[in-house]
């Protein structure tokens, strides 16, 4: 049998000078990059590295609903275009992730992991974890190797106001794979609906998310969600109050309206952890670290040896 061809798709909104690393990172793990630029300017194709795997459009121009649904909404009809593509180009696996996202495999490359994975699964499910947010950073993929670990932040609901601003700013539900000829649509920007087949879990891979990771990062991500509703899908019975993107929209209004921008930066600080938390915390193992630009990524802590991260956290901070 011969090895699997794999795709990622991705919707990209402004592109930022990172992404080159972005799409260098994951043309030597996939065969082809669907990338989709959102609202598009010619700077925006200029940013994108010219590659023979990389396959740029213009992506979705209308969606029904706004800020984040939106957006949403505008992915999975670039996954559907994208999907079409693969039948064509012969592809036989389709990732979805984001321009904020890598995908790591320390141990293996994706290729071989995809040739291993039984004929009666159809869809995998990547775990994630998120980047531990820092001030400012001149290239975070690079930079960037603390991680909260996905479940760890996740605070029950009778739990006191302990390590309020160490949870997760975004998602914790994973991305995911499909295997292209079972796939029926997106089922969201997380999942996949397949005609049949199995659905698995995959630890080993990851997706390390940078989610909002520096101060310019979440002025850009406030700009370009605008002042939307606080409703998922437009939806009244589907309040979003609370998080982390109404928050933002709303001190971010403020700070435009006002010229106060000092508030907007002591909010984002809210969200950084000091050298001393991050060391506990990586006692307690609830944070990780991956150097995905290490020269043998083999060696790096795919198996999250505390020993290590303790004798390397002040290089990190």
């Amino acid at each position: 049998m011969t090895p699997p061809t794999i795709a990622i798709v991705c919707t990209v909104r402004n592109p930022s000078p990172s992404f080159t690393t972005w799409v260098h990172h994951h043309c030597q793990l996939v065969d082809r990059l669907y990338i989709y630029l959102d609202s598009p300017t010619e700077a925006d194709f200029s940013a994108v590295p010219a590659d023979p795997a990389v396959c740029t459009s213009t992506g979705a121009r209308k969606s029904d609903f706004s800020g984040p649904s939106g957006v949403m909404q505008r992915q999975c009809k670039n996954v559907l275009h994208a999907l079409t593509k693969c039948v064509i180009d012969g592809i036989d696996w389709l990732i979805h992730i984001d321009s904020d996202e890598l995908i790591y495999s320390p141990e293996q490359n994706l290729k071989k992991y995809f040739y291993q994975v039984d004929s009666k699964v159809s869809c995998v499910r990547f775990i994630n974890h998120e980047a531990v947010s820092t001030y400012e950073a001149k290239n975070l993929f690079k930079e960037q190797k603390l991680f909260k670990k996905n479940q760890d932040f996740r605070m029950p609901d009778d739990a006191p106001p302990v390590d309020k601003d160490c949870l997760f700013l975004g998602y914790m539900n994973g991305k995911s794979a499909v295997r292209v000829e079972k796939c029926i649509c997106p089922k969201g920007p997380h999942e996949f609906k397949v005609m049949d087949g199995e659905v698995i879990l995959e630890e080993g891979i990851c997706i390390l998310h940078y989610m909002s990771a520096t101060y310019n990062d979440w002025l850009k991500k406030c700009a370009e969600l605008g002042d939307f509703p606080s409703f998922w899908r437009d939806d009244l019975q589907r309040p979003m109050n609370g998080t982390f993107l109404v928050l933002s929209r709303d001190i971010y209004r403020y700070a435009k309206q006002s010229g106060d921008w000092k508030m907007a930066s002591d909010f984002y600080r809210r969200f950084l952890i000091s050298e001393s938390d991050a060391k506990e915390l990586i006692k307690k193992g609830k944070l990780l670290s991956f150097d995905v630009f290490a020269e043998n990524n083999k060696s790096s802590e795919c198996n999250f040896h505390k020993d290590n991260y303790l004798n390397t956290i002040s290089k990190v901070l």
